[in-house]
């Protein structure tokens, strides 16, 4: 991921934001495949989901390259969404989210927060979306290559 932005923008991406791309990249990855995609939990902190395996471990993955192509497509999308989004409206755009919701339930407001974000509250949260390509501006079931 940390690759891939800097390819595509030219400039490091910051730590706030590479927590909430994560995000979404799990959720659309479940939209798309119905499964994760990758293990790492997400944490309920007060400025949105956090990983705290890549929050510890920063320097490995900045190193990482991703060559899984179905991985290459989620971020392409999740990019479409969100990449254009400030830190503030990406923060925004997680506090709306049920699965964070649910992890902030038990917190005070300015509490950093310590639940995690439960990969099948993710999953469920995408069950009523259909999957939509934000590139072709198409549902994925309506591309003609679609199941092939």
């Amino acid at each position: 991921m940390v690759n891939w932005y800097y390819q595509n923008h030219g400039v490091m991406i910051d730590e706030i934001r590479l927590h909430k791309l994560l995000y979404f990249i799990q959720k659309e990855n479940y939209k798309l495949f119905n499964e994760p995609a990758f293990d790492e939990d997400f944490v309920g902190w007060v400025h949105g989901p956090v990983s705290l395996d890549v929050r510890h471990n920063i320097d490995k993955i900045v190193k990482r390259e991703c060559t899984n192509l179905e991985l290459r497509e989620v971020l392409a999308n999740v990019y479409e969404r969100y990449g254009k989004c400030s830190v503030e409206e990406l923060i925004q755009e997680t506090h709306n989210e049920v699965p964070w919701l649910k992890s902030r339930k038990n917190h005070f407001k300015n509490d950093i927060g310590s639940t995690v974000i439960l990969k099948s509250d993710i999953s469920e949260s995408v069950i009523d979306n259909e999957p939509f390509d934000e590139i072709w501006g198409m549902r994925y079931e309506d591309h003609e290559t679609y199941n092939e």
